[in-house]
């Protein structure tokens, strides 16, 4: 049997509280990864955070790929929690698609979307207004990610070739390496990947450092030999 774990938050400001459920495993909330309806679903393995993650639908998995790339994401959970609050005397509950934790130390909480217009579902649409305060009444972020306005940019294609290397194998000496030739400076991406015993080998193990937080390629142009490269740093983050 799941252990659930409950805890109150109160929100001076908007008079209410907020009760958040989860799993004291910090699994999903809810069963992830599986086909509901016609939408695709299915399991993740991240490198991250070290185990399986799970989505239900397309858009879901494409957030997954950010959040596992991005170093400025030290981890991750899907469907991670519910929450329930009072407003207006009315008792509502909501279950996230994404939780993420930044090395800033702030909480982000994504609803994904393939598409979303508030006009086409206007009682949705006040729902996910309602919890956004909720949540910042908390001192968490919320945000609404559509896959229709990052799925075709270069920099999305950029982290798909990324997160496909998060598991090359690197050590010490390779990451000494690529430090001591950026120097606390930036280098072109291809320029790094020529240190290593082929370039295509190079590129692999710039990306997994870039999964692994140690790294920050600018992937504004895509995942090219162009791409500037610094050290990642949490304080600068």
């Amino acid at each position: 049997m799941l252990e659930i774990e409950r805890r109150e938050h109160r929100i001076a400001w908007l008079r209410t509280s907020a009760t958040i459920y989860q799993r004291a495993d910090r699994g999903p909330m809810r069963p992830v990864g599986r086909r509901r309806g016609v939408r695709p679903g299915g399991l993740y393995s991240s490198h991250k955070n070290g185990k399986m993650v799970g989505f239900e639908s397309l858009a879901e998995r494409d957030a997954i790929y950010c959040a596992e790339v991005l170093p400025q994401v030290v981890s991750y959970r899907s469907q991670p929690h519910t929450i329930e609050a009072i407003i207006d005397g009315v008792a509502r509950r909501y279950t996230p698609d994404l939780e993420e934790t930044l090395s800033n130390g702030q909480i982000r909480i994504t609803e994904v979307k393939e598409d979303f217009e508030a006009s086409r579902d206007p009682d949705y649409a006040a729902k996910l207004n309602l919890f956004a305060t909720v949540y910042r009444g908390m001192g968490w972020d919320f945000r609404i990610l559509q896959r229709r306005e990052f799925g075709g940019t270069l920099e999305f294609a950029g982290i798909c070739k990324v997160q496909s290397f998060r598991r090359v194998a690197f050590d010490a000496h390779d990451l000494a390496l690529v430090r001591e030739h950026l120097a606390g400076g930036t280098r072109p991406l291809g320029e790094l990947a020529d240190l290593f015993q082929t370039p295509v080998i190079g590129l692999a193990t710039v990306a997994a450092m870039m999964v692994a937080r140690l790294m920050l390629i600018d992937l504004s142009g895509g995942f090219t030999t162009d791409a500037l490269v610094r050290e990642f740093d949490d304080r600068g983050a």
